[in-house]
């Protein structure tokens, strides 16, 4: 599945989530669905029918994810890179759209953020304060992910992060 969708799905809660994913993406039938989530039939299908309306509805609050072609995709993370690695913040913001938004979630491992950071100047600030915080301890590099090219972070030698634009 894309990052974009599955961010999507993050709006959902994991009872509606397994219940959309159950019935769109693995052809279940509505009883299945019941069974699986514990709850009778028509719950069910009131469950998909919402989890439905609350995707179109996300979706349609965010912009259209735009396909940058892949080569394109790279060149621009390489100087991300190369801005992020020397501690070039306009560089760094340069890069970013003002209409960007970064969110993160370290699966309960790590700090998670609340709510996503919007806007080329907060998305700036930090991967600005990880360059003052780790400095040469800070490794990137890219990886090809679901397709697309992804940023990998590693601090002192460990992948701390995977990010996917």
């Amino acid at each position: 599945m894309s990052i974009a969708f599955l961010v999507l799905l993050d709006c959902l809660t994991p009872e509606a989530r397994a219940a959309f994913l159950l019935r769109e993406v693995f052809e279940a039938d509505y009883e299945q669905i019941a069974v699986a989530i514990g709850k009778n039939e028509a719950s069910a299908r009131q469950i998909v029918h919402r989890a439905k309306q609350r995707l179109v509805k996300a979706r349609g609050a965010n912009r259209q994810h735009v396909r940058t072609p892949p080569q394109e995709q790279y060149a621009l993370l390489r100087r991300l890179i190369k801005a992020i690695t020397r501690g070039d913040f306009d560089g760094i913001r340069a890069l970013l759209d003002e209409e960007a938004a970064l969110m993160g979630d370290f699966g309960g491992v790590g700090p998670s953020l609340r709510s996503a950071l919007s806007g080329a100047r907060r998305i700036a600030q930090l991967y600005y304060a990880h360059y003052l915080r780790h400095g040469d301890s800070m490794r990137l590099e890219l990886a090809l992910l679901n397709g697309e090219w992804a940023l990998l972070r590693y601090l002192h030698e460990e992948l701390e992060s995977v990010q996917a634009f």
